[in-house]
């Protein structure tokens, strides 16, 4: 186990009024820097994504200039899956927002720490990017210094999507990637990226992307979703292509995929 898992299971650790519970197979297997909270009744933390080598066609690159060894797969055929439409912004105000926020961020930061994205509370915070569907609303927050960003999932009604909390140092965010997990994928997109499209199983849904941040819902069973590449497509204003990422942290479904990088159209 490297120090940066122990110290990011430290950091969750801290927290004796509310003890957070971490599965070390998840940390290990998804190994990326920010804690995610989780909370289905009782509070719950897993660690968040990481990404393996992709491997695409000679067609692509992976910046360097050199192609990429191997065959791009060509797109399975569909399996009946129908990604949802992306649900609309709420209709709550920004500060109604943040204060259904609040809880969970409390939470996260007395037991993540030091995970990133500062100790402070959400005074002052903007609501950047957010969706909503009856009963629950997903959001992103950035702070005033723009420096750091929260993802904040909040259900006052019962099933899912469940309530899940992630807050982190925009430093750590990497063009063209974003992961994709249970509930969807929310993240940075580059200035010159006009649109996000995700595509599982041959079905494409289209994220929604606003003032440098994206989020798609979708309900993804790990099981379905195992060991195959959901694919974020990444779009100029003109509709090119400018590259693509194997978001789907459980691809593979064992092993630890920290080395996965971008494609690029040559």
């Amino acid at each position: 186990m490297t120090t940066e898992i122990k110290d990011l299971l430290a950091g969750a650790a801290d927290d004796a009024a509310q003890p957070l519970h971490y599965s070390i197979d998840d940390v290990v297997r998804r190994g990326r820097r920010g804690l995610r909270l989780r909370r289905a009744g009782v509070v719950a933390a897993g660690a968040i994504t990481a990404g393996a080598v992709v491997a695409g066609v000679t067609t692509w690159s992976d910046g360097s200039g050199n192609p990429l060894n191997g065959v791009q797969p060509a797109a399975p055929p569909a399996t009946g899956k129908v990604l949802p439409l992306q649900p609309p912004p709420s209709g709550l105000t920004d500060a109604q927002i943040i204060k259904r926020c609040e809880p969970q961020d409390k939470q996260w930061r007395r037991g993540s720490r030091k995970a990133g994205g500062g100790a402070g509370s959400l005074t002052g915070w903007k609501v950047t990017i957010n969706q909503a569907k009856d009963t629950w609303f997903r959001a992103i927050l950035t702070s005033p210094d723009r420096k750091s960003w929260a993802f904040c999932q909040d259900n006052t009604g019962a099933g899912v999507p469940r309530d899940n909390y992630l807050r982190e140092d925009l430093k750590w965010q990497q063009d063209f990637v974003v992961w994709t997990d249970r509930d969807g994928a929310e993240g940075t997109v580059p200035k010159n990226v006009a649109a996000v499209d995700f595509e599982v199983d041959g079905s494409v849904s289209s994220a929604t992307v606003k003032n440098g941040f994206l989020l798609w819902y979708a309900e993804l069973t790990p099981s379905e979703v195992r060991d195959k590449p959901i694919w974020a497509i990444y779009y100029d204003v003109n509709g090119r292509e400018l590259a693509r990422f194997d978001s789907n942290v459980y691809n593979p479904w064992q092993g630890y995929n920290a080395d996965r990088k971008p494609v690029y159209p040559k």
